[in-house]
């Protein structure tokens, strides 16, 4: 039915879409959207398989081999091999003189030929690390083919995607604009088959409408995904640039250098082995020349002093008069001390008998409660008298 619609012309309909990027023809757009079942749910949803399914083999290839490439992920770790070998015994170890000692026992030149053999040694061994570095350059490179098809696949899967949109977007536009319409129109009869097309045309257009959605946000991974492609490929071709750097240039120039530094240290050694006793014999003269001149000079400084020093008696003599005009001045102040306290003393004597001469006159004027009685008066005089010394006395 929907291949039958006289009113829709898909020739016109498709010069309004957009075909930027579309590199099918108008007719292949056509054959395409034709293809699509709008009643048929699978044949929405299959839209875009095949290029996708050929999008995740080259994926899953690409996963495979980058696991099971050893020598790009050992790279790292030969890269820090081949330093720390270099770094271990670099020339300048040449330019370190022997000790005094192994100079005396003639061992300079030993040392010089220990560090030959392991120059040797480690030479062999940056050698290995050379060779390992090129079969990980050629996998770098075998990576960088393998990219570069997989470029390839994304991008034809990004065209195909793009194609795929055309033709779901004139069938979408070919279902609303005709179908639907004639399915309105033909549901006014109150049917309820008419009825149940109609809203599956509408679910289908709707089921569309989101795989077109879905379409597009995979084309705009699909373009992401190119664009990572080449910025690996270009971080590769750095790679392989730096790794054939030190190959070509950076092992052969340490190498040159080692070669200079020890036919150097070989001449230097042999001109210190010449001078070596002349320069050993001169440093042990200065040595005791000076140990003697310290010796000399700390002994006339000891025989021109007596057994006690001028400095040393005065000193001691000004603390003894400082010890003296001490002992005086704390004499003096406890004098005034002892003296202060002794008018205080007078002073509370002084108090206290005017206290006592104020008190007696005090009781000696008061009766006594028993003179208030009438005793003779002989009695009562000497009991008065007896009460007030009674009570001087208390106070």
């Amino acid at each position: 039915m929907t291949n039958d619609i006289v009113k829709y012309n898909q020739s016109n309909a498709i010069q309004e879409l957009d075909l930027k990027d579309v590199t099918k023809s108008e007719a292949e757009i056509i054959e395409g959207a034709n293809q699509i079942d709008i009643f048929n749910n699978d044949s929405i949803l299959t839209i875009g398989s095949d290029s996708q399914n050929e999008l995740s083999t080259m994926s899953d290839e690409m996963l495979r081999k980058t696991d099971n490439d050893e020598q790009v992920k050992n790279i790292d770790a030969m890269l820090d091999k081949l330093v720390k070998k270099i770094e271990s015994k670099s020339p300048e170890v040449l330019e370190k003189e022997p000790s005094i000692f192994k100079r005396m026992m003639n061992k300079g030149k030993e040392v010089l030929s220990e560090h030959i053999k392991e120059f040797n040694s480690i030479n062999a061994e940056v050698d290995k690390i050379k060779n390992e570095i090129v079969k990980t350059n050629d996998a770098i490179q075998s990576d960088n083919e393998l990219l570069e098809d997989f470029f390839n696949i994304n991008r034809n899967y990004y065209y195909d995607i793009t194609n795929e949109i055309a033709s779901a977007e004139l069938k979408k536009d070919e279902i609303l604009k005709s179908v639907i319409p004639e399915l309105e129109e033909a549901s006014q009869d109150g049917s309820n088959e008419s009825f149940q097309k109609l809203q599956d045309a509408k679910d289908g257009v709707n089921t569309l409408d989101k795989k077109i959605t879905d379409l597009m946000s995979t084309r705009a991974v699909a373009v992401q995904s190119g664009m990572t492609i080449r910025m690996m490929q270009n971080m590769n071709n750095d790679l392989t640039s730096k790794l054939s750097n030190a190959v070509t240039q950076s092992i052969p120039l340490w190498k040159n250098q080692l070669t200079q530094n020890i036919a150097l240290a070989r001449q230097r050694s042999a001109v210190k082995a010449a001078n070596s006793l002349q320069q050993l014999t001169e440093e042990m003269i200065v040595d005791n020349a000076e140990k003697t001149k310290y010796n000399a000079t700390h002994l006339a400084k000891s025989d021109g002093q007596g057994i006690a020093s001028v400095e040393s008696l005065q000193e001691a003599q000004d603390r003894l008069n400082e010890a003296v005009q001490e002992t005086i001045r704390i004499n003096d102040e406890n004098a005034r001390k002892r003296q202060t306290e002794k008018e205080k003393l007078k002073a509370m004597t002084h108090n206290r008998n005017q206290y006592s001469t104020t008190s007696l006159k005090h009781f000696a004027a008061q009766p006594s409660m028993k003179s208030l009685e009438k005793p003779n008066a002989e009695t009562s005089n000497d009991e008065t008298q007896d009460e007030v010394n009674e009570q001087l006395h208390t106070h």
